[in-house]
């Protein structure tokens, strides 16, 4: 089963759909069922008290998203609790492009999962990686096999 999210005024303010990989979908689910706004997936915890019931019931009634304050502490947390240096939520979405190139992805596929109006934008996002030069040099190998020398 093949399950999408809509993502409002995400990067470029631009509403966009994207496919989730059924294990995210599933902890996505998991921590909507956490606080069960009728609205967000991630809403704005705000300020308070923080117990757990009472955290909840703030998410709950929400009508806001949780800010991007909010995130890049939890990057933060994230990478100290991992012994990661460095990382932001740009930075998952460069890795996220990164990988879907590696892994054979068309460009413009990962255009559209960006959401970049132009495919210029995708290629100057993308940088090249270890992996795609080991696979273009393969490439050329594999095309200059069994010519006339």
């Amino acid at each position: 089963m093949l399950f999408r999210s809509i993502i409002r005024a995400g990067k470029g303010k631009k509403d966009r759909m994207v496919p989730l990989p059924t294990p995210m979908y599933q902890d996505l689910c998991a921590y909507w069922k956490f606080h069960k706004n009728p609205l967000l997936i991630f809403p704005n915890a705000g300020r308070g008290h923080h117990h757990e019931d009472a955290v909840r019931q703030r998410m709950h009634a929400a009508t806001d998203p949780m800010p991007m304050g909010s995130i890049q502490a939890l990057m933060v947390a994230a990478r100290k609790e991992l012994n990661i240096p460095y990382g932001s939520a740009h930075t998952l979405r460069h890795s996220f492009a990164t990988h879907m190139l590696e892994s054979g992805a068309s460009l413009h596929t990962i255009q559209a999962l960006l959401g970049h109006k132009q495919i210029n934008t995708t290629m100057v996002y993308l940088h090249l990686t270890h992996q795609s030069s080991q696979d273009a040099l393969r490439l050329m190998e594999g095309l200059c096999d069994g010519l006339p020398r």
